[in-house]
C-alpha cells in the first residue's frame, strides 16, 4: 500500500506461542522506499522476503533493485528476514550501533532477551555495513530520511523522519492502546516521545505495530498515556515480592488486556519501571 510519495507500507502477519495452547497473532509493518535503489525499512520475521518481493513487483520494480536495508532495532520481527534478503540480493544493511551486537550475534540476543520461538522468527545473524548515528541522512529526494535516535523500546531504537513529507516512522517506540506494552526504559521512552512531539509539522505517523495514523499528535500522546497507565498500576499494586504474576495480571487488567497476554515480555516491561517508582515519570 502506497502511503506517501515513494513510500509503500506492508503489513506482515506472524504468531508467537508463549505457552501450551496459547497462540498470539501478531503483525509487523515494513516500509519499502521506491527510490533509484529500493530501501527496505525492517524486514519482518524469517520468510517475509516472499511477501516483500511480491509487493515490490506490484509497483513495477524487481527485488534486485533493493540497495539497502535500514533496521529500526534488533528484535526478531524486524531483523528476521534480513539475512536471507542480504544473501539473495547483496544489499547493504544499516542500523544504530546500540543494536548491532544483537543483530550480528542472534544467539546472544536469544539468551539475553528470550522470545518464544526465537529461532523460528529469525533466519540468522546479519552483518551491519553502516552504523547509523543521530542526525544521519539516508536516501535522496522526497523520501530521504533523517535518523533520530529514540531509545526506550530498546537502547538503540531509531525513528526515521521524512522531512519533505512531514512523516515519521517510529518503529516499536510507541506502545499501542489495546496491545502489549513492550519496552526497556519508560523514562527514555517518554523523553524520546517528547522529542518527537517537537518535530514538526507532522502529517503522517507510521509505526511497526499500528495502521498509518493521520493524527500524529494523538498517536504520540496515546503512547505516553499507555506508559503512564502501566506506571500507575504498578505503584498501586506492587507488593513486597516485586514483579509477580499477580502484579503482571493487575497491569494487564488496567490496560484492558486478556490473561493470555501475560508473557515474559510484560514482566520485563514492568521491571523497567521499578527504579522510578518514587517518581512521576510522565507529567
Amino acid at each position: 500500500m502506497r502511503v506517501a510519495e515513494q513510500v509503500h507500507h506492508l503489513r506482515i502477519p506472524f504468531h508467537i506461542v508463549p505457552g501450551p495452547g496459547i497462540r498470539l497473532e501478531r503483525f509487523v509493518n515494513v516500509l519499502i522506499i521506491d527510490d533509484e535503489n529500493l530501501t527496505l525499512v525492517d524486514t519482518g520475521v524469517a520468510g517475509s522476503e516472499e511477501a516483500i518481493f511480491a509487493e515490490i513487483e506490484s509497483f513495477g520494480r524487481q527485488k534486485e533493485d533493493i540497495g539497502r536495508i535500514v533496521l529500526s532495532h534488533s528484535h526478531p520481527d524486524h531483523i528476521g528476514a534480513a539475512r536471507t534478503i542480504r544473501q539473495l540480493i547483496g544489499c547493504q544493511v544499516l542500523a544504530h550501533e546500540g543494536e548491532a551486537a544483537w543483530m550480528e550475534d542472534v544467539a546472544r540476543q536469544a539468551r539475553e532477551r528470550p522470545v518464544p520461538g526465537f529461532d523460528r522468527l529469525v533466519a540468522g545473524p546479519v552483518e551491519i555495513d553502516r552504523l547509523l548515528n543521530d542526525g544521519d541522512v539516508v536516501g535522496e529526494g522526497p523520501a530521504r530520511m533523517t535518523v533520530l535516535h529514540t531509545p526506550g523500546h530498546s537502547a538503540g531504537s531509531i525513528t526515521l523522519h521524512f522531512p519533505e513529507q512531514d512523516m515519521l516512522f517510529t518503529g516499536d517506540l510507541l506502545p499501542v492502546p489495546g496491545d502489549l506494552p513492550i519496552y526497556e526504559d519508560p523514562v527514555a521512552l517518554a523523553t524520546s516521545v517528547r522529542r518527537l512531539q517537537a518535530v514538526g509539522p507532522l502529517r503522517i505517523l507510521l509505526s511497526s505495530w499500528a495502521p498509518p495514523s493521520l493524527d500524529p499528535e494523538r498517536s504520540l500522546e496515546n503512547g505516553l498515556a499507555c506508559v503512564r497507565t502501566v506506571h500507575e498500576a504498578i505503584r498501586e499494586s506492587i507488593g513486597p515480592d516485586g514483579v509477580t504474576p499477580q502484579l503482571c495480571m493487575a497491569v494487564l487488567d488496567r490496560l484492558g488486556l486478556p490473561a493470555q497476554m501475560n508473557v515474559p515480555m510484560v514482566a520485563r516491561t514492568i521491571a523497567s519501571h521499578l527504579p522510578y517508582l518514587d517518581k512521576e515519570i510522565i507529567a
